[in-house]
């Protein structure tokens, strides 16, 4: 099924399915995932809706909802643009003055027991742990931008076969994205 059907489509496709028995005796589990663009807020979100259906052989039926959110945009203002140029500030000066105790500790040849101080531990874990979060927001921006981009193509194509191929594009992108969520 296609995004762009009409409802008396989507009718005609499950009264199609139903008539030759897609679901019969032997069918084991009945998947569908469903992507949905909500850019009605400031943030824009592509939402993947997964839903599953398991039957077992003594005649219940399981189902599993699963709802994964990506934010399309990686700030939804100014102000948290502004308040991330300070952390980073922050993360900048901590780190420079970390590097520098770090050198008095190597000229004094001391640093083994510089090092094994729990506050300076602590420190150097927060410096490396912060410095991995800015990695990671870099590469989800980087992801995010390549959804954007296929949004935007999958809008230009006209073609029916087409724009069902680049959907299940955009399906596997977004999957991949969401996992490394």
């Amino acid at each position: 099924l296609s995004a762009r059907s009409s409802y008396e489509e989507v009718l005609a496709r499950a009264d199609y399915l139903r008539k030759r028995r897609w679901i019969d005796e032997q069918t084991v589990a009945v998947s569908m995932t469903v992507l949905i663009l909500n850019s009605e807020t400031n943030s824009p979100t592509l939402q993947s809706v997964k839903v599953n259906f398991i039957f077992s052989r003594g005649g219940g039926i399981f189902a599993s909802i699963r709802m994964e959110v990506m934010f399309l945009a990686s700030y939804s203002s100014v102000l948290s643009i502004f308040i991330d140029g300070l952390w980073m500030i922050c993360l900048v000066a901590h780190t420079s003055n970390r590097i520098r105790k770090l050198f008095k500790a190597f000229r004094r040849k001391d640093v083994a027991r510089h090092l094994m101080d729990i506050v300076v531990l602590l420190a150097w874990t927060n410096v490396v742990l912060s410095w991995l979060n800015v990695a990671l927001f870099a590469f989800m921006s980087h992801l995010r931008s390549h959804v954007r981009e296929q949004l935007e193509d999958l809008n230009k194509i006209s073609d029916a076969a087409e724009y069902r191929e680049a959907m299940w594009l955009l399906q596997d992108v977004a999957d991949e994205v969401m996992l490394v969520t």
